[in-house]
C-alpha cells in the first residue's frame, strides 16, 4: 500500500531518514527577486589606481609598460595652453580604482591654435614652406616676376610676418616668390 495517500501510519525509520535530509531553498521567483536588494558583486579581479596623466606627454605614457593596465584612447584637440604632445584632460579621475583593460580617454594637446607667422627674410621660398610646414601653417606658392629679389626667393605672403594664422581652422597662407626677372612692362594707353 502507498503509505502516503492511504493516510496510514509513516514507518519511524523514514521519518528519521527524510529529518537528515538539507532543506534546499526555494528557486527565487519574479515576486522575490524584485523586492530584493541587488547583490555585491565580489570580483577577485586585481583593482588598479589611475594615474594623474594631465601635463604629461602622450608619447611617453604611451610607450610606458606600467600603464598597460589601462587602454588609452587618444583625442587630439588644439589648446593654446599646452604644448604639443601633452595631455590635458582625462575622463576618469586621478586615484580611482579600475580593473584591468579599461578605458581612460585622454585629450591631448595640437599646440596652439593661433601661430604668428616667421619671417621669411633672406629665404628661398622652399626653406620658408620647410618652416611653415613645422608650424603646421598650411601654404600655396606663386610665382611672381621680381627685377629686386633673387629667383626662388620669398617677396612677400598673403599676411604681414607676425600676424596670427589661424591653423585650427586651416588657414592658407600664400607665398610669393620671384622668378628671377624683371616684371614686364605694359604699355599704357596715354
Amino acid at each position: 500500500p502507498d503509505m502516503y495517500t492511504t493516510g496510514d501510519a509513516v514507518d519511524t525509520n523514514e521519518q528519521a531518514a527524510i529529518a537528515t535530509l538539507p532543506i534546499v531553498p526555494e528557486a527565487p521567483t519574479a515576486a522575490t527577486t524584485k523586492a530584493s536588494k541587488p547583490e555585491t558583486v565580489i570580483s577577485n579581479d586585481p583593482l588598479y589606481l589611475v594615474p594623474n596623466f594631465t601635463n604629461r606627454f602622450y608619447d611617453v605614457i604611451q610607450n610606458s609598460a606600467g600603464y598597460g593596465f589601462l587602454k588609452i584612447i587618444p583625442t587630439y584637440e588644439y589648446n593654446d595652453e599646452y604644448k604639443e604632445g601633452i595631455i590635458f584632460e582625462q575622463d576618469i579621475e586621478p586615484d580611482t580604482e579600475v580593473t584591468y583593460g579599461t578605458e581612460l580617454n585622454v585629450k591631448v594637446s595640437k599646440g596652439a591654435g593661433m601661430v604668428a607667422l616667421p619671417s621669411y627674410t633672406g629665404m628661398t621660398y622652399e626653406k620658408y614652406a620647410e618652416k611653415l610646414t613645422a608650424l603646421n601653417i598650411k601654404y600655396e606658392t606663386v610665382k611672381k616676376d621680381s627685377a629686386d629679389v633673387k629667383k626662388d626667393y620669398v617677396i612677400e605672403c598673403s599676411a604681414e610676418i607676425g600676424d596670427k594664422i589661424n591653423i585650427e581652422e586651416s588657414e592658407t597662407v600664400i607665398i610669393y616668390y620671384s622668378s628671377g626677372k624683371a616684371p614686364k612692362e605694359t604699355l599704357s594707353d596715354d
